[in-house]
């Protein structure tokens, strides 16, 4: 800003009406900023967290705020958690597996969904770094083939991670891994509002707008509501997949390492049981456009991953065997039945080892 428009500024300030406006917006301010400085992770995961969303589409905030809810969860009993991107939102239903966990067990165990749209597996260890020490039960992990090819030193890639909309909650392993990368660094002020002010800021008109109309967004289930994708949105997808798989031999070993560090990290700070789940696809994607040979080679490569873990790799698709007119698009759920056979599908495979010990 130019000096002349600096002093400009401060007599609009010092004038009579330059003042009392001044006092009046920092008068109107005091409750916002006041209130927000009070928000804490427990308070985020209540239903306030719906009125910081921008849109229904705002996954990111409700995983964050599921995210908040676990770190505040007493680990008195066994707990389900699943990590992974959008298309694990879709797939699976909270209540269904409580419901079939029941059904087999006798005990109902809470669930927390901490999926969010297009999280890579670094920044899976952002959402599972939550799960209080000491917690039990099961943790299913979504493992995919293009998941395998995140190029982390890729420009979009860092770009994207750079986005000061794209993170809440601290997460200290997290931000060490990309401060590695050089992609960003944080600092921590002890106070959950300062921390991520970044977060609220980018959303300040939404939630201005929320506050002001009594509005609140819900996510859970965004993808039944839809038809069917557009062709020449189906086509460009593909065209997409086809070049991320085209860099998997090269890509796949730091994700693996990611995912080595992610199993290291849960087995020292809890007892949770770890399990690789493959992400469920439109079997018309490998028709059109994934060879089933790469696939094979993919799945032989996670095997042996989850072996080396001693982990089990949970191959859904192969059990569910979907046909496409369940999928909105290449990967996501939009049939209520599917998902209620996923998820109880889910249960069953993930605990069938437990129940025969």
């Amino acid at each position: 800003m130019h000096i002349h428009s600096l002093d400009n500024l401060r007599q609009l300030i010092v004038s009579p009406s330059g003042l009392v406006i001044a006092i009046a917006l920092a008068v109107c301010s005091l409750p916002f900023v006041a209130g927000f400085a009070r928000v804490t992770p427990e308070y985020f995961g209540t239903s306030f967290h719906r009125v910081v969303a921008k849109s229904a589409w705002d996954d990111r905030v409700f995983g964050f705020a599921t995210a908040a809810t676990l770190s505040a969860h007493r680990p008195t009993e066994p707990i389900v958690v699943l990590v992974g991107s959008s298309s694990m939102r879709a797939a699976f239903d909270s209540d269904i597996i409580e419901d079939e966990l029941l059904n087999l067990t006798g005990k109902r165990s809470p669930v927390f969904k901490l999926a969010v749209s297009d999280l890579s597996i670094m920044e899976f260890i952002g959402m599972i770094e939550h799960i209080p020490a000491g917690s039990t039960g099961k943790l299913f992990i979504k493992v995919s083939p293009t998941g395998m090819t995140t190029d982390y030193l890729a420009e979009n890639t860092r770009l994207r991670l750079q986005n000061l909309d794209r993170f809440t909650l601290q997460s200290p392993k997290l931000m060490q891994e990309m401060k590695a990368l050089g992609i960003r660094d944080s600092t921590s002020y002890g106070n959950f509002f300062l921390d991520n002010i970044a977060f609220f800021c980018a959303r300040y008109k939404r939630i201005a707008f929320n506050l002001l109309t009594n509005q609140a967004f819900d996510v859970e289930h965004r993808y039944l509501e839809k038809g069917k994708i557009d062709q020449a949105h189906w086509n460009l997808r593909g065209i997409q997949v086809v070049q991320a798989l085209s860099t998997y031999e090269e890509k796949k070993h730091r994700n693996f390492d990611y995912i080595r560090s992610l199993a290291d990290y849960v087995r020292s700070n809890t007892g949770m049981e770890i399990i690789l789940v493959e992400q469920l696809f439109n079997p018309d994607l490998f028709s059109q456009y994934i060879y089933r040979s790469f696939y094979a080679h993919y799945q032989k490569d996670m095997s042996e991953l989850a072996n080396s873990l001693d982990i089990q790799y949970l191959d859904l698709p192969r059990l569910l065997d979907f046909d496409s007119s369940v999928f909105y698009d290449w990967t996501h759920l939009n049939s209520a039945s599917a998902i209620e056979q996923a998820s109880r599908q889910l249960v069953q495979s993930g605990y069938s080892e437990s129940l025969q010990d």
